[in-house]
């Protein structure tokens, strides 16, 4: 028995309200997740996002095929005059393999958790956005709080901000560069096996930028010899971190060693 799939991240995106992003009514969803805009200002209070996961049943191996990262800078500018309401937002991948803000990054992690009872948490009088989940133990993508990022200082991740579980693969538990990017060949051929049960995540966590406060850029520069995720950041001084996804590609398959 072999089953082919492919998990990644899809999560509601509110600048589509009105426009929609299928031809399905009320659908809303986008690819990747929504990174808060409030900066964060303590290495406990990152933003926790679970990218894509998957449960595999016992009696079960998940082959991984390959893994791709998804992660955008972007920046708000005011339409022209008469319109100062309309805002024009841009954005750019990030290509460049160990590019981060100055103030800012980005760990990612792949882990393996069994879970003896549900990782749910429940805060009745807290409202989280649709992006927005208390929950460790289901495979939808969303960023994980005990409190949604809803004004500045209020976030609080899900386990303390770390990821759930153990590390799936050496080498894999914690990176920190864009070493499987989007665009690349899907047939990356990791080939790492992952035993059933358990539920395999790929998680990120976001330190997200002050452009507030983040330190001024040079008053004379070349940008010939800069990547465009630096020409960004100086022609666009609010830059942010402003989507992450993930995605895996994998195969579910009979484990002869426990028949």
């Amino acid at each position: 028995m072999r089953d082919q799939g492919i998990i990644a991240s899809a999560q509601f995106d509110p600048s589509k309200l009105g426009v929609g992003t299928s031809p399905f009514v009320g659908d809303l969803g986008s690819t990747g997740i929504r990174v808060p805009a409030f900066a964060t200002t303590q290495q406990n209070r990152r933003y926790l996002f679970r990218l894509a996961s998957v449960k595999v049943p016992a009696g079960t191996i998940c082959l991984i095929r390959s893994l791709h990262q998804l992660l955008y800078i972007g920046a708000e500018v005011a339409a022209e005059a008469g319109a100062e309401d309309e805002k024009w937002r841009f954005e750019v991948p990030v290509t460049d393999p160990t590019w981060c803000f100055p103030d800012g990054n980005v760990s990612w992690h792949l882990r393996s958790s069994s879970f003896g009872t549900p990782l749910a948490q429940i805060f009745p009088d807290l409202l989280f956005p649709p992006d927005t989940s208390a929950r460790g133990d289901t495979t939808d993508s969303a960023l994980l709080a005990t409190a949604p990022a809803t004004f500045p200082g209020n976030y609080r991740p899900l386990n303390g901000g770390l990821p759930h579980g153990i590390t799936a693969c050496p080498g894999l538990d914690t990176w920190r560069d864009m070493r499987y990017p989007w665009r690349q060949d899907c047939a990356s051929n990791l080939n790492i096996e992952v035993r059933g049960p358990t539920h395999l995540a790929m998680y990120a966590s976001v330190y997200q930028t002050d452009p507030d406060n983040r330190p001024n850029k040079p008053v004379l520069i070349e940008t010939a010899g800069l990547v465009q995720e630096d020409l960004f950041m100086l022609n666009f001084p609010t830059a942010r971190y402003t989507r992450i996804g993930g995605r895996i590609m994998f195969d579910l398959i009979e484990d002869c060693e426990k028949r």
